[in-house]
């Protein structure tokens, strides 16, 4: 069961992880999303914008979590402060994944512009040498 459950929150912790070393690039909307999904696309960059300015550094993630903390998430909060939040179970509609898109593609823009690496990258196999 235990096995189960990290997988599945393994899972919804990929779903953000898209490789970008390309930190000066602008985040911008997929070109085949309707008006709303764009509208929240764009209020996920806000968001992000407006979080990082505060000094709060974090990742929206959705899916089955069952309180499982994975090895990666620990990582990422005890060495750079990053906090993976829940932000939908496993129902999600398109507004809230065009928001969880737009969130994490400028969140990630920010913190690599921020750190000068990908600790996304560095926190897939970096856990395993804080053992």
């Amino acid at each position: 069961m235990k096995k189960r459950l990290f997988i599945c929150a393994f899972i919804s912790v990929v779903a953000f992880a898209e490789a970008n070393t390309n930190v000066m690039r602008l985040t911008v909307p997929a070109p085949n999303l309707d008006e709303q999904n764009k509208k929240e696309f764009m209020k996920g960059i806000a968001d992000a914008d407006r979080d990082f300015s505060n000094g709060v550094y974090q990742i929206e993630v959705y899916g089955l979590r069952a309180g499982v903390v994975s090895p990666r998430e620990k990582y990422l909060e005890q060495n750079y402060q990053i906090k993976e939040v829940a932000v939908a179970g496993c129902c999600v509609n398109s507004q809230i994944l065009s928001h969880v898109e737009g969130y994490n593609k400028r969140m990630k823009e920010l913190l690599l512009q921020k750190y000068r690496k990908d600790v996304f990258l560095e926190a897939e196999t970096g856990w395993i040498n804080q053992k």
